[in-house]
């Protein structure tokens, strides 16, 4: 018997319970051959590049592992052009309790990690939930403990040979800001506080082991075993590469490849360009660092907050984003004296006064002193980033853009590029991943150049060009105040037919108090067609609006 299965790419996507994406995993030509003969299956797995992308609307760092490949390992076998290359050869016997393999191989090529802390809380949050519901469920079946490594029930496993290769790993870990809920997973879970560093490079020695005979448990643990103390034996690249240090190993790693190249080429741009690298790339991380600490310092939560949504918003423009850093930090400074006494007298009277007007005193400092920072941290990224040295997984793009987890009829849609874009326009508008608004859809009005969209979602009706989010909407509705939406037909002198949206609105009268007046906008659309479907979409969105807001909750 013979099977092979060729796939082009496969991916999967995690989604967790309050249907955001945490995950998407590309696999880039999966190849699974299977052959059997009389005695003895041939089984062997092997994957062209493995990327897994963290779908996060609001890191800044969107690849979580990429596998290394390239050319001349292409060119050099078939086997090792692959990130994952697994063979086994299982010989067929008819005895239940043991497995027999001649063997059994693992090699990975060389790969970069990269950890975000709020990726990875999320993940274990997603996952411990499960396991909590099943072991609730369970609680009134009791069995009896048994050692399973020693248990003779349990199914054993031969392996001639069993080898696991992993490539080189380079290992980046960034920490965060938790919110509370992830807060206490990490505290459940008793996991202590993570560092943040950078491209520290792993050499792994491989798994390897002839004739052993053991239960699949005991294999499992004995490999991740090995594993890991192979990664706490090179906890000292791990220490060279932190950012509180300014990655000093990234820094020798630049200056000895510069000299190289002037040692063995004469390559004086390569010294200049690699030691810039390095240069800049140890400034960055220290004034990251700091602006991080002295941030806490300042004792502002708005401030800080307000600090998250500018990093977040601006951060593929280290330029820009340094720039609007420095100018958050000098106003923050400016206004903090006034703003934390005024906060604390409103909140607590007297006392709170006092204690605003000292944390106030602090703001005045640190505030221009972190902007400063943040300043320095951004400009010199943005000169690391040209000098060219540094790459790596930061010039990687995903695969796609995060899922819009949501659709009209409220079940986890198909993964649309349309609706992804859609609800990227949409947090685009908000300035804030954070908020609760939802995507609903996004129709194309006329056929022009530099066409108008009506973007709905669950709160408000947009009229935009879907091209420019950057500029104001042209029409902004709240489903709260939207009062009509229809189609109307306009006949011109020439007997051609024009096709409108109505759009009716209440707002607060000019003259102030709570009288409202009425507003009408009239939209052009290409066909009744579009405007038809606009105005079944609208009628949609302001139903789904009424029916949550007369929702009653279960306490």
């Amino acid at each position: 018997m013979s099977l092979q299965v060729a796939l082009p790419a496969l991916g999967l996507s995690l989604v967790n319970q309050v249907r955001e994406e945490l995950l998407y995993l590309s696999l880039v030509k999966p190849l699974f051959d299977y052959i059997r003969s009389e005695n003895i299956e041939n089984i062997h797995l092997s994957i062209r590049h493995v990327q897994l992308d963290n779908q996060l609307v609001d890191t800044t760092f969107p690849i979580t592992i990429y596998s290394q490949t390239n050319k001349q390992r292409a060119q050099s076998s078939k086997a090792r052009a692959a990130a994952v290359d697994v063979d086994c050869q299982h010989v067929l016997g008819s005895n239940s309790s043991m497995h027999v393999f001649k063997l059994l191989t693992v090699q990975m090529a060389p790969f970069s990690l990269d950890i975000d802390e709020i990726l990875l809380m999320k993940v274990i949050e997603m996952f411990t939930a499960n396991r909590n519901k099943e072991e609730e469920s369970e609680l009134s079946v009791i069995q009896p403990s048994k050692d399973k490594d020693f248990d003779i029930t349990v199914r054993k496993y031969y392996f001639a040979l069993l080898s696991v290769v992993c490539g080189q790993m380079t290992l980046s870990v960034h920490t965060a800001k938790l919110p509370q809920h992830l807060k206490d997973v990490k505290k459940a879970m008793a996991m202590s506080s993570m560092i943040t560093f950078e491209n520290a490079v792993i050499d792994f020695e491989p798994f390897l082991q002839l004739h052993p005979f053991e239960s699949l448990n005991f294999m499992l643990t004995a490999i991740g075993t090995h594993f890991k103390q192979e990664l706490q034996g090179q906890a000292a690249k791990i220490f060279g590469a932190v950012d509180v240090l300014g990655n000093p190993l990234g820094l020798v790693n630049d200056v000895t490849t510069g000299i190289s190249g002037l040692v063995t080429d004469g390559n004086v741009g390569m010294l200049l360009k690699n030691v810039t690298h390095g240069a800049s790339n140890s400034l960055a991380k220290v004034a990251g660092t700091l602006s991080q600490g002295l941030g806490r310092i300042s004792m502002d939560a708005n401030h800080e907050e307000h600090r998250d949504q500018i990093r977040r918003q601006y951060a593929g423009s280290n330029v820009l984003l340094g720039f609007k850093s420095l100018a958050h930090g000098i106003i923050g400074g400016i206004t903090s004296l006034a703003q934390q006494t005024l906060e604390g007298a409103s909140q607590d009277g007297l006392e709170g006064m006092f204690t605003g007007f000292g944390k106030g005193v602090v703001g005045t400092v640190t505030k221009p002193v972190v902007g400063v920072l943040d300043f320095a941290s951004g400009a010199a990224t943005a000169i690391r980033d040209t000098s060219g040295g540094g790459g790596g997984i930061h010039t990687i793009q995903r695969k796609r853009k995060p899922r819009c987890c949501y659709s009209r009829h409220g079940l986890l849609p198909v993964y649309s590029s349309r609706s992804a874009t859609g609800q990227q326009v949409l947090l685009f508008l908000n300035g804030d991943s954070k908020t609760q608004e939802r995507y609903i859809d996004h129709i194309r009005l006329t056929n022009q150049p530099e066409p108008h969209h009506m973007l709905v979602s669950d709160q408000a009706v947009y009229l935009l060009n879907m091209n420019r989010p950057q500029e104001e909407p042209s029409l902004l509705v709240s489903l709260s105040d939207l009062l009509s939406c229809i189609y109307v037909r306009k006949e011109r002198a020439d007997g051609s037919i024009q096709h409108y949206i109505e759009v009716k609105w209440k707002r607060l009268s000019e003259s102030g108090g709570s009288h409202y007046k009425t507003s009408t906008s009239t939209v052009r659309c290409e066909t009744s067609e579009v405007a038809e479907q606009v105005v079944i979409l609208i009628d949609h969105a302001r139903g789904l609006y009424n029916e949550k807001l007369h929702t009653v909750l279960a306490t």
